[in-house]
């Protein structure tokens, strides 16, 4: 069967990676999982070559994905946590600063992005409570006893991770696509670079978590 013609959700079963890739182009495989690429597309206006060049891409980090896949849930919960959650800690933090500063000074700029910092400390509160339930009842149970992680909790952390990409989106929007604007300041140069990093960085926490870590979990 050609690719464009199996749905978000069986593609997400099939293709390591993906994920990242329907997250780049705002394609929601959590709701819209039924939808087949071709018509995900379509409804998104997205153009074809350029999804599927994306993916093409992933085989680059698919040996990456299989070192992964042999790490235990004790040595990747580790990793998760040091190079994701605490990194995102010190992220939002910082972006937060950034964005109230660029609003501040450059409010009357055509291409200020108005509210974005409000939404970035709104979705630090969110993220923040997302990776605390996952720091103090979902890892240790995934350590010590994963038979006691139900289907529930797992959907659950995914739904969740589904509104994270919901919350980059909102990012992308308020910023246009995060391109900083021709002679734009050290302070907002520094900003959109900053939102860049963290967005790759979140795609490849969810894409971790969602493909690897939970994938087995789910019975």
């Amino acid at each position: 069967m050609d690719i464009i013609s199996k749905s978000l959700a069986q593609l997400v079963q099939e293709v390591p990676g993906i994920t990242a890739v329907f997250s780049q182009f705002g394609l929601s495989y959590c709701w819209n999982g039924s939808q087949t690429l071709k018509q995900a597309m379509e409804n998104t206006k997205l153009k074809e070559n350029d999804v599927l060049e994306a993916i093409a891409q992933l085989t680059v980090t698919s040996d990456r994905m299989n070192e992964w896949r042999k790490m235990d849930n004790k040595e990747l919960i580790t990793h998760l946590m040091d190079r994701y959650h605490q990194v995102h800690r010190v992220q939002l933090e910082e972006l937060f600063r950034l964005a109230c500063r660029v609003e501040s000074v450059h409010h009357e700029h055509v291409k200020c992005p108005i509210g974005l910092a409000n939404h970035l400390k709104h979705f630090f509160i969110e993220l923040e409570k997302h990776m605390l339930n996952e720091e103090t009842v979902l890892f240790p149970r995934l350590m010590q006893d994963p038979l006691s992680v139900t289907p529930d909790h797992i959907v659950t952390m995914k739904q969740e991770h589904e509104l994270c990409l919901e919350a980059i989106n909102k990012i992308d929007d308020i910023t246009e696509g995060v391109i900083t604007p021709k002679g734009a300041c050290n302070t907002w140069t520094a900003l959109y670079l900053g939102l860049r990093t963290f967005k790759d960085d979140l795609a490849s926490h969810i894409q971790l978590e969602n493909e690897i870590l939970y994938r087995g979990e789910i019975t």
